[in-house]
């Protein structure tokens, strides 16, 4: 500080200066606040933007019931006229033509009534599609429901901890003590088997199996109820495969979780499931108990994929015989159109009326 200033002139600077500096502490602080805000709000929708979702999908859910009963009302007016030509056939006619155009009308009618049923099945799919949308937007909702990814190196960010990786949930739903952070961190990585040192490493430094503990301590952090794990083993050696089954196994018991598991490999859908869905082109084609699928299976896509399972006996492979192929081109659903209906007791077959008889006669034998 200047010398030649008098004792005044530096009190006054030194007063300036105070409240330089607190007005910058201040503005820091703020930012800092900010910042925090931000990165707590970075996937929470504001009140406006759930507001309008909510607008959007209740107007499309008008607009399909509409749609719904436009396409009733032309249904109906066509079926006062479907058989109009025969009705209004002279009392001479052949019986051969009679039938001839009977046959026709009966045909274009059962058509537009396929039609009329696909069109509003498609239209009602949207609206509970719709009407769902909203709820998705539901914080608490999203908390209880976790992801395990397919892939482990690509779902990890190669430049964040494993500290922040695992902890990134609680940050954002604004948990900001860092003891309680860390404490957490520790607890998940102590559960899916990681050592507290790893806290401070970074993805590329892991293996297959050891990335795809992190990617479930991460998921479990949250206390979810659900989590869905998609295909979580397909990426890992077999050797490791069963590592990771057996942990979402033992985690499923300790945290009492519900675990969706998507996988094409049955062997461990049967022993890591209580209730097992088969699933083809989107559709859910059979859907029950696991020992009620893998002991009692009836729809043909079933039966092909329980018979591709590969059995540790060279014996039994040897005496099986050959695998059962699926032919989609069996299923005959032009104009009686299946559904997803109960045979028994917590067992679901995707049907028509034709094959559902069927069913039921091949479960009674």
């Amino acid at each position: 500080m200047d010398s030649s200033l008098s004792k005044e002139e530096i009190k006054e600077k030194y007063v300036q200066k105070q409240l330089e500096t607190k007005t910058k502490i201040k503005a820091n602080k703020k930012e800092i606040k900010q910042r925090k805000i931000d990165q707590n709000s970075k996937y929470r929708p504001s009140k406006e933007a759930v507001e309008k979702v909510k607008a959007e999908s209740d107007q499309k859910i008008k607009d399909l019931k509409l749609l719904i009963q436009e396409e009733t009302k032309d249904f109906l007016e066509f079926k006062a006229n479907a058989f109009k030509e025969t009705d209004s056939l002279p009392a001479n006619t052949s019986d051969k033509v009679k039938k001839e155009i009977h046959d026709k009308e009966i045909k274009a009618y059962r058509e537009r009534r396929a039609l009329k049923e696909n069109r509003i099945k498609t239209y009602n799919d949207e609206i509970v599609h719709q009407s769902m949308i909203p709820k998705f937007y539901n914080r608490p909702l999203l908390n209880q429901i976790q992801m395990v990814f397919q892939d482990p190196i690509d779902s990890l960010n190669p430049r964040m901890s494993v500290k922040d990786i695992i902890a990134e949930s609680l940050y954002i739903n604004g948990i900001k003590n860092k003891k309680v952070v860390l404490d957490k961190v520790y607890e998940v990585l102590n559960l899916v088997g990681l050592q507290a040192n790893h806290i401070s490493h970074y993805p590329h430094e892991f293996s297959g199996g050891q990335r795809q503990r992190i990617g479930v301590a991460r998921a479990i952090i949250a206390e979810p109820k659900l989590i869905i794990a998609d295909e979580p083993i397909s990426a890992l050696d077999v050797s490791i495969q069963a590592q990771i089954i057996n942990l979402l196994n033992e985690l499923r018991e300790e945290l009492g979780l519900t675990i969706m598991f998507i996988a094409h490999d049955l062997s461990v859908v049967k022993f890591l499931s209580d209730k097992v869905a088969i699933m083809y082109y989107g559709k859910i084609v059979e859907m029950g108990t696991k020992d009620k699928i893998f002991n009692r299976p009836l729809h043909p896509y079933t039966l092909s994929l329980i018979s591709s399972i590969p059995m540790p006996d060279p014996n039994y492979e040897k005496e099986r015989g050959p695998n059962i192929r699926y032919n989609p081109r069996q299923h005959d659903y032009r104009f009686d159109k299946p559904s997803l209906r109960e045979i028994e007791p917590e067992h679901f077959i995707y049907a028509n009326d034709k094959e559902f008889e069927e069913y039921k006669k091949r479960l009674n034998e």
